[in-house]
């Protein structure tokens, strides 16, 4: 027979999971936005600096127009550029009392990148710069001292940014797009609770106290 009654909620790494997903996919989008408006500034000045503008095209040829969230199935060159941010570990190997259980969550943040050549650089050159660029934006994004508890509260521990690493993905052999792949941790401490016995209001007691003198000084006696 069941001996638990109340609907359970959502798990704190459930939660963090999914905020890791809206954080940079809402920065990501103010991002692009403002590469685009500085760009056209800088077009509109009567010397425009070409490095700049170099920057704010490599910034917005990178940035990609989704971010998934537990994307199992594996991407197709024609999605690129996208992120897909998978949750990888969650240990609680710390327990603490009877009802919070702490550790270190890690989740991975993929990226994936492909580029066309052109007239300076091939595209697997254009590519590996591109998915630079990302990881360093999203890692930034994640690192900002605005997210230090990911929009959670005291849920959050600490965060940190950890691992770079870059690979080529799984193209079935053909990678004509020039395809790249690279992911980082973000290592996230946090605890799990577990509900607690509930207890029940004491609406009425049948004892009385009484204090008493004596040469050790005042104490209580409780009488059933």
């Amino acid at each position: 027979m069941s001996k638990i009654t109340a609907i359970l909620s959502y798990a704190n790494y459930e939660l963090i999971r999914s905020k890791i997903a809206s954080i940079l996919a809402d920065e990501l989008t103010v991002q692009l936005a403002l590469n685009i408006a500085a760009r056209t500034a800088e077009l509109l000045k009567p010397t425009p600096d070409t490095a700049l503008i170099a920057l704010y095209d490599l910034n917005i040829s990178c940035i990609p127009s989704k971010v998934y969230e537990e994307r199992f199935i594996r991407p197709n060159p024609d999605e690129y550029p996208l992120i897909n941010v998978v949750l990888t570990n969650v240990p609680l190997n710390d327990g603490t009392s009877n009802t919070v259980q702490y550790g270190v969550d890690k989740y991975q943040i993929e990226f994936y990148q492909d580029s066309k050549s052109n007239a300076t650089k091939d595209g697997d050159v254009l590519a590996t710069i591109k998915l630079h660029r990302i990881m360093a934006i999203c890692r930034q994004i994640l690192m900002n001292r605005e997210y230090i508890q990911l929009d959670l509260g005291n849920l959050i521990g600490y965060r940190i940014v950890q691992d770079l690493m870059i690979g080529q993905p799984n193209t079935g052999g053909d990678n004509s797009h020039h395809a790249i792949f690279g992911k980082f941790d973000l290592m996230v401490k946090v605890g799990e609770e577990v509900n607690d016995l509930e207890g029940v209001e004491l609406l009425e007691s049948g004892t009385t106290m009484k204090i008493y003198d004596s040469e050790l000084g005042y104490f209580w006696e409780i009488n059933e």
